[in-house]
């Protein structure tokens, strides 16, 4: 039974490796690589120095201080089996000055274990969650800069036996707008200390946070907008990303991305204004597991 509790809890941190195919392994909380909103994602995550939206929460906190209105988004992602990855903003600028969002996303799975009869044993739950609070602060109309505190936890039940493990970090982004069309970004994510995984009276070795360090430009020429970032994570190689969208209208846009690390990645998606609402798609190949698809509702007020 023992080594079936183990080899599930494997088997549950390798699907967290979703989380842009994590290379080498070496961090925990992989989750914490995937993120929120399907326009950016659309532009194969190149979104670090385009800083704009409920977006920019998770991509560059700096970001926040470009909001013009209020913003509620909600994201979901369309993976395979019973795995489930939703996120939630809100963000809004509270003065000239000072912006501010709260935002939260989860990775969940489940199963039902069974014996060696096919008898059912109990419900298997897994669940990673993410709670984030995020400043900015307006240096001048040129400079911003934007801090996040990150709340981390995850759950893993098992008939008979529950693990947790939980850890703090935090963000700190930068953002440089030397004119109207274009805007720079620098970040540096999930800065904190090791947490160790625990649970049915073991203690497992400590896990190191993916820290990440990013940046990137967004570049308007309208009805275009370039961006592109680069990207270096603890446990990955050195990775680029470049995407494109195309105002068709005001309220129809069509994106596309792709990125490299070891190999080519290719990105799609759009985005279409309502009257009340902007609803944001994108489909996103991964290499060994398929396609996915990431679809965002956002409401301006």
């Amino acid at each position: 039974l023992i080594k079936c509790k183990k080899i599930l809890i494997t088997y549950y941190l390798l699907l967290t490796t979703y989380c842009l195919s994590a290379t080498d392994g070496t961090a925990g909380f992989q989750f914490l690589k995937i993120r929120s909103g399907a326009r950016p994602a659309s532009l194969s995550e190149a979104f670090t120095g385009v800083m704009e939206g409920a977006d920019t929460l998770q991509y560059n906190p700096a970001g926040l201080g470009n909001l013009k209105k209020t913003e509620i988004q909600f994201s979901s992602d369309f993976l395979w089996q019973d795995i489930k990855f939703n996120s939630f903003e809100i963000v809004s600028p509270l003065s000239d000055v000072f912006s501010a969002g709260i935002g939260y996303k989860s990775l969940t799975a489940g199963d039902m274990s069974r014996d060696a009869y096919g008898d059912e044993l109990g419900a298997i739950d897994f669940n990673d969650e993410a709670i984030t609070l995020g400043l900015s602060v307006k240096l001048s109309e040129k400079y911003i800069t934007g801090f996040n505190f990150n709340s981390i936890s995850r759950k893993i039940k098992i008939p008979g036996v529950s693990y947790k493990n939980s850890a703090s970090s935090f963000d700190i982004g930068f953002g440089f707008m030397p004119n109207f069309r274009d805007s720079f970004g620098l970040v540096v994510k999930n800065i904190g200390n090791r947490s160790a995984f625990n649970g049915g009276g073991s203690t497992f070795e400590k896990e190191k946070l993916p820290l990440e360090v990013r940046m990137g430009g967004g570049h308007r020429l309208r009805p275009f907008m370039f961006s592109w970032d680069i990207a270096r994570k603890i446990d990955e190689q050195i990775s680029g990303a470049a995407g494109l969208e195309y105002a068709v209208i005001k309220t129809l846009a069509f994106r596309a991305g792709v990125s490299y690390q070891k190999y080519v990645d290719i990105s799609v998606g759009f985005g279409a204004k309502f009257s009340l609402f902007t609803v944001d798609y994108a489909l996103l190949p991964q290499e060994s597991l398929g396609l996915s698809h990431k679809i965002s509702l956002n409401v301006k007020f």
